[in-house]
């Protein structure tokens, strides 16, 4: 027998991760969450059994039901002599028919966990998060059995923790383990016994799947690869390129030269892509400005696009798109207000979001390598820190980690309350990986404070899915024109008739024997463009609608105020061609901005995974000029008023990133980033090309001092014109006849709304579904005219229910065509 003791009142550790359930998902527990004793009398050959039944899970009938995961703590505050690793062997028992308690049964699996180190936080409890190695399912109550394995002294091993008193009266739920023998609960105790075993089976109800891994590849033969950043001797801050080589690695989008070498790899990403520094390490910025360049100088097919405080489902979604993902965790304390020490980056192998579980290559750590949960792929012991086995990328250590889907510190919206590393490691991160901003949390590590790691970056590399505008033979036989307005004597003010010509050349909507000189000449006539204010927006329309008329062309215009990046690619890619006006705002002060000018430009190509836009640019040419974009034929930059593009085949369409939202008056909604090329071209523009309704923001300063901010202010369209016989015309509905957006907020937590819109009229079913494909709800069944909708869900059911977090999937049915598309409730 051994006895309980009662937990210091401040030792107690706060119980947080694992209670998380839906109908499909969930954790089941016999305890009540609230530590209260623990014993010093386990040795080698204890152990407890507790009774688990999935019945307690919420929704009907739960068999079979997988088990995935074990949750317990192990405390070792009464003891300064625990000697670590500590074995546990976890068993899944069935139940024993013909004992009158039915305990514990056959064994239906059994693995032996080797917990390696002390976490630093063996004053308090040590919350342990177990995989299982492989799934197991089962069709009845079982009974989950946790036996020490260590051959030491008693007082050397940690105990588990149990709360307060047993749920119930039935001393048949807690089994006491000693050398293979049971014994009821209040048996195994001297004097009373203490409560149920905070211990905790999670797993899947009616078999459903949870980790969803990077896939396997003939570069990649297990998954994501696991390069490590310790293999070089006069750098320790190579974690950023080494989780980015990963990525790359896995896309095959390597330079043929680096293909055997992937230290030499992750050198040439740091030192000529990334500017990583051997003591501060590398910035998001550098990395994404750096990859940029990497793609466009090896001409690799990809993006990146950097992300702040990414949210946790959000991740998920990405990876399986074919994104691979890299986060920067940044490692906070709080003395006594928050402060950031260090960061580190990491590369995503694997997520299961129902359970909130994440797997990390991970350039400092192979965790799993040592008994930490996770796979390792082939099976090999740990490695000596520094070797270069893992550069072989067949040889990883993918490590899991339990997600807390909240986070305490500045850092970011989702933290890893198990992420650990031994205090040498995290010293070596000190002041390293900080981003612009965050100086102001800097101080260094403090020694005996919980160390908590935010994600606060988001890092995504995907295939580019590019839509360009197509070749038109002969007028257009590079895509969209690219004609300059530094010709003909027309200086700053000329970008607006110079951008509708390139769409009405694509067009061929030029009268014959034009030049492209006479077509913009006539344009800014039209247009009544100006030195001074430029060309206005409602002067294109106008003017455009003339031209039309006067040339019998059949093509129309129109104008959007404060476009929407998404509704531009849909229409870009529906044969329209399309005009946007940026506006220039300098930030005077913080939060306070004023309007400096604003400029035309054509748009070329789209990338929507990537937020990404391309332009023919008619004052800057930054493609020709070694930025991204792409530039055909290949050429070298032109002077500014020679006239090569005006021949259509010489285009340079230069590529940004759209920043949504963008924080400006403007359009808050769509930015760009790192637009214009030349901050001190801004005053080229000044005052020109404005709204009137603008000038309340414009003070005509001569020089531009503040940051730029860069809105999509309008759009002006340009497409073909239905014709009589089309509008008449009553065809079936086709998926271009309507678009389904995704909800937002997603996740969301008490309402979402869902829009849409109709091209044509037809009959609309709008419905809800769980993971399961079981009907939640529907929300629309009618007749709708065309034209945008929008629609609120509450998170309700049929009943007006409030139903569990989880997965849920809307449905649009049109006519007879269907799309669906994925949203994630939280409470």
């Amino acid at each position: 027998k051994i006895k309980p003791t009662q937990l210091p009142e401040d030792q107690v550790p706060v119980f947080s991760g694992f209670t998380w359930t839906d109908a499909d998902f969930c954790v089941i527990q016999n305890d009540d969450g609230d530590p209260k004793y623990y014993s010093a009398g386990f040795d080698s050959g204890y152990g407890v059994a507790v009774y688990m039944d999935p019945e307690k899970c919420p929704g009907e009938a739960p068999y079979p039901f997988k088990i995935t995961d074990v949750h317990f703590f192990l405390y070792g505050g009464f003891s300064e002599s625990i000697v670590w690793p500590v074995k546990i062997r976890v068993r899944i028992r069935g139940l024993h028919e013909f004992h009158e308690c039915n305990g514990p049964g056959d064994v239906l699996f059994s693995e032996l966990f080797a917990i390696p180190a002390d976490s630093g936080v063996s004053i308090l409890g040590r919350p342990m998060n177990l995989s299982l190695s492989q799934p197991v399912s089962t069709s009845q109550p079982f009974f989950l059995e946790l036996e020490y394995e260590t051959l030491t002294d008693t007082d050397s091993l940690p105990s588990l923790l149990f709360d307060l008193e047993v749920a119930s009266q039935d001393s048949c739920n807690n089994w006491g383990l000693e050398y293979g023998i049971y014994y009821r609960w209040p048996d195994f105790w001297i004097d009373n016994p203490p409560g149920d075993p905070i211990i905790r089976a999670t797993g899947y109800a009616k078999d459903q799947e949870c980790w969803y891994w990077k896939q396997n590849r003939e570069n990649a033969p297990s998954g994501m690869p696991d390069f490590g950043q310790y293999q070089f001797n006069d750098s320790l801050a190579l974690c950023g390129p080494a989780a980015i080589a990963n990525c790359l690695w896995w896309f095959d989008a390597v330079p043929d030269n680096y293909k055997n070498d992937p230290a030499g790899f992750i050198r040439l990403l740091g030192k000529d892509y990334f500017s990583t520094d051997p003591d501060s390490g590398t910035y998001v910025d550098s990395i994404q400005s750096g990859l940029d360049r990497y793609f466009n100088d090896y001409g690799f097919s990809l993006y990146a696009h950097a992300f702040p405080q990414p949210e946790f489902h959000a991740m998920e979604d990405s990876l399986q798109r074919s994104q691979d993902i890299i986060l920067l965790l940044g490692f906070w304390q709080e003395p006594d207000q928050w402060v950031r020490f260090g960061g580190h980056f990491v590369t995503m192998s694997g997520i299961c979001s129902d359970s909130c579980k994440v797997a990390f290559s991970d350039p400092a750590r192979d965790a799993a390598e040592y008994g930490w949960p996770g796979r390792v792929r082939p099976e090999h012991p740990a490695h000596p820190e520094g070797d270069d086995l893992h550069n072989d990328p067949e040889y990883i250590s993918h490590d899991v980690y339990q997600a807390l889907l909240e986070s305490p510190s500045p850092g970011g919206l989702w933290s890893l309350p198990d992420y650990y590393m031994t205090l040498e490691k995290l010293v070596e991160f000190e002041g390293q990986n900080f981003q612009p901003g965050q100086e102001i949390y800097f101080d260094s590590y403090m020694d005996g404070l919980p160390v908590f790691a935010e994600i606060e970056y988001a890092i995504m590399i995907c295939p580019s899915n590019w839509y360009w505008k197509p070749d038109v033979t002969p007028q257009a036989p590079s895509g969209m024109p690219d004609f300059d307005q530094l010709q003909s004597g027309w200086g700053d003010y000329y970008c607006g008739p110079v951008a509708v010509a390139n769409c009405l050349w694509w067009f061929d909507a030029v009268p014959e024997g034009w030049t492209p000189p006479q077509l913009i000449d006539t344009l800014a006539k039209r247009f009544h463009t100006k030195p001074g204010p430029g060309t206005y927006v409602d002067s294109i329309q106008i003017g455009l609608e003339q031209y039309f008329q006067d040339y019998a062309l059949a093509l129309q215009e129109s104008i959007f105020y404060q476009p929407k990046f998404f509704e531009m690619e849909e229409s870009l890619k529906a044969c329209q061609d399309i005009i946007l006006l940026l506006g220039f705002w300098e930030e005077v002060e913080p939060g306070y901005f004023a309007w400096r000018g604003g400029h035309y430009v054509t748009m070329a190509g789209v990338c929507s995974e990537s937020l990404k836009i391309a332009f023919s640019d008619p004052y800057w040419d930054n493609a020709e000029s070694g930025g991204p974009g792409r530039v055909r034929p290949p050429h070298a930059p032109h002077a500014d008023n020679d006239t090569l593009h005006n021949d259509p085949a010489y285009v340079s369409h230069d590529v940004y990133t759209s920043t949504i939202p963008s924080g400006t008056p403007g359009n808050p909604d769509w930015g760009l980033l790192g637009y214009p090329p030349e901050k001190s071209s801004v005053q080229n523009f000044m005052g020109k090309n404005f709204h009137p309704d603008q000038l309340q923001y414009y003070q005509p300063d001569l020089e531009v001092k503040g940051p730029i901010h860069t809105g999509v202010e309008w759009a002006v369209m340009i497409c073909p014109k239905t014709t009589g016989v089309e509008e008449k015309e009553e065809s079936a509905i086709t998926p271009k006849d309507f678009e389904l957006y995704q909800s937002y907020p997603n996740p969301f937590n008490n309402q979402t709304v869902i829009k849409y819109n109709l091209r044509k009229s037809c009959q609309v079913t709008l419905t809800i579904y769980n993971i399961l494909g079981q009907k939640v709800k529907t929300l629309i069944n009618d007749h709708q005219e065309a034209g945008p909708k929008s629609v609120n869900w509450d998170g309700k059911n049929e009943k007006g229910e409030g139903i569990a977090s989880g997965i849920y999937f809307y449905q649009l049915k049109a006519g007879e065509v269907t799309q669906t598309r994925r949203m994630v409730l939280l409470k």
